[in-house]
C-alpha cells in the first residue's frame, strides 16, 4: 500500500524528514530481515496506514523499526523522558502559537502532534517545525480516525520510544501550556493527573451556556453511573505514566467522541491507579470551529451503561 505520489516526493525532496514509510506491514505481508520486525504493542486497533514523519535534525544513525500490522516509525534521541501529545484536525490557525508556547513554558519536553488528515494542511505546519526543531514529531492519519484513535496511536508510539511520562492537551489553545510544569510536578506522586475546570481554583472562561450545561450534566451523570470521584471526568488536559498509558489505551476504545476520556479514566480507576486533579484555567478555543456536537453527547449516554457492565 502506498500513499498518493502528490503527498510523498515533496517532503522527501525538501529533506524535512529522514524517512517516510508508506507500505503497511501486516502479518500476511512479508517484511525483509533488514526491517527488524518487532512485536506490536497492544495499544488499541492498528489502522491500515499511519505515517510518522520525523525530522532529520539531531537524529543519531538509526534504521526503521516495524510494528507488524500497524505502522512504521523511525527511532530518535529523546530530549528527556517526557512528551506532550497534541491531536489535531483543522488546527492550522492555532498549532503554530501552541507549539511556540509549549516550547517556552516546557522547553525540556518533546512534542508529538497526531494529525487526523486535516484538510487545512495542519500537518504541513508541523513538518516545518520538525525541520527547525528535532524534538517536534508528527503522526499523520491519511483519513480521519477520531480523537480516541489519535491518542491511542500517540501513546503507543511514546511508550515504545521509552518516554516515562506523557501529557496530552488540546490544540485549540483552550488548554494553557503554561500549566504543564504543574502537571509534571503532580505526576511525581500519582499515576494520572487530570486538569479540572471544576476543582477549587479551576475556571472555564468564555464558554456558552449550552456548553456549560452539557459539561456539568455529563460529568454529574458519569460520576453517578460509574462511581467516579472526580470533578472533571471529560477533561482532555492530562498527564500520566507509561504504565498508565497501557492501562488506558491497551484495549480498543468503545467510544469514538470526547466521552472516551471518561472511558480511559474509568479503566484507570478500576485498576486501582492513583488519580489526582489539579485546577486549570480553561478558555474557549482560539481559532477554528469546535468538533463537539449533540451526537457525541448522545453516544456517551448510550455507551456509559455498557461501559459499566464491561
Amino acid at each position: 500500500m502506498r500513499m498518493p505520489n502528490r503527498d510523498i516526493p515533496r517532503h522527501a525532496e525538501t529533506g524535512l524528514v529522514r524517512r517516510v514509510f508508506t507500505r503497511a506491514c501486516s502479518p500476511q505481508t512479508a517484511c525483509s530481515p533488514s526491517e527488524h520486525a518487532l512485536s506490536p504493542l497492544s495499544f488499541g486497533t492498528p489502522r491500515a496506514m499511519i505515517v510518522l514523519l520525523v525530522s532529520s535534525r539531531g537524529l543519531a544513525a538509526c534504521g526503521p523499526r516495524v510494528f507488524p500490522g500497524a505502522r512504521r516509525i523511525v527511532t530518535h534521541q529523546r530530549l528527556t523522558d517526557r512528551i506532550v501529545m497534541v491531536p489535531t484536525y483543522n488546527e492550522a490557525g492555532t498549532i503554530r502559537p501552541l507549539i511556540d508556547r509549549i516550547r517556552e513554558a516546557d522547553p525540556r519536553s518533546d512534542i508529538l502532534v497526531i494529525d487526523d488528515g486535516s484538510p487545512d494542511r495542519t500537518s504541513d505546519i508541523v513538518r516545518t517545525f520538525s525541520h527547525c526543531d528535532g524534538h517536534v514529531f508528527l503522526i499523520f492519519h491519511p483519513h480521519k480516525a477520531g480523537l480516541g484513535a489519535a491518542y491511542s496511536d500517540g501513546a503507543a508510539w511514546a511508550a515504545e520510544q521509552g518516554y516515562a511520562r506523557i501529557a496530552q492537551m488540546d490544540a485549540d489553545l483552550s488548554h494553557r501550556p503554561e500549566e504543564l510544569p504543574a502537571f509534571w510536578d503532580a505526576l511525581e506522586a500519582c499515576d494520572l493527573v487530570i486538569g479540572s475546570r471544576f476543582a477549587p481554583g479551576g475556571r472555564a472562561e468564555q464558554r456558552t451556556i449550552p456548553r456549560r450545561i452539557v459539561s456539568y450534566c455529563g460529568t454529574a451523570y458519569a460520576r453517578r453511573l460509574l462511581g467516579l470521584d472526580h470533578t472533571d471526568v471529560t477533561s482532555g488536559f492530562r498527564a500520566y505514566s507509561r504504565a498508565t498509558a497501557k492501562v488506558m489505551y491497551g484495549r480498543p476504545l468503545q467510544m469514538r467522541g470526547y466521552a472516551f476520556q471518561i472511558e480511559t479514566l474509568y479503566r484507570a480507576t478500576r485498576e486501582g491507579l492513583r488519580v489526582t486533579e489539579i485546577p486549570i484555567q480553561f478558555v474557549e478555543r482560539g481559532a477554528g470551529r469546535s468538533k463537539f456536537h449533540a451526537g457525541l453527547a448522545l453516544e456517551a449516554v448510550a455507551k456509559l451503561h455498557r461501559l459499566r457492565n464491561d
